[in-house]
């Protein structure tokens, strides 16, 4: 082994905290992919529980980061945070009303039939083929009557 004693002490300690620095750049670029495979599983869970009606699940969330600084003895000193490796999960996108679910003409009205599976709110606005609807639920089943 070689003797390291020929060496600076001073560059020594600052060749280690550039490694010690390449080892936090590296647990912050593993911890953000990590976060990011999380807030895509969160959204996905979370689309099929608000669908379903259910209460959506907790948000994950971003890891705080850490640096490396040379210490005043000059060793590297490890920093947790303030910072985080990536912003919060945004919330899920508002529901969009599917104007799929407007069927024919009901006679010579304004009214229009529900397609099976159409499972949009009631009073709900769309807009379909450059006329706008909206959505009545009834006791009997649904009907969209056009309104403009």
């Amino acid at each position: 082994m070689e003797d390291l004693s020929i060496f600076n002490p001073e560059v020594v300690k600052q060749l280690i905290v550039n490694s010690t620095r390449a080892q936090a750049d590296h647990l912050n670029a593993e911890a953000l992919k990590r976060f990011q495979g999380a807030a895509a599983d969160w959204k996905a869970n979370a689309t099929i529980e608000r669908a379903a009606g259910r209460p959506l699940p907790p948000k994950p969330e971003p890891p705080i980061t850490f640096h490396v600084e040379a210490g005043p003895d000059g060793w590297p000193k490890w920093i947790e945070g303030p910072d985080r490796v990536a912003p919060p999960v945004p919330d899920l996108d508002p529901l969009q009303a599917q104007a799929s679910g407007i069927g024919v003409r009901i006679g010579n009205t304004n009214f229009y039939q529900c397609l099976p599976g159409d499972s949009t709110p009631d009073g709900i606005v769309v807009t379909f083929q450059g006329g706008q609807f909206r959505k009545i639920v009834t006791p009997w089943g649904g009907i969209w009557e056009k309104i403009a």
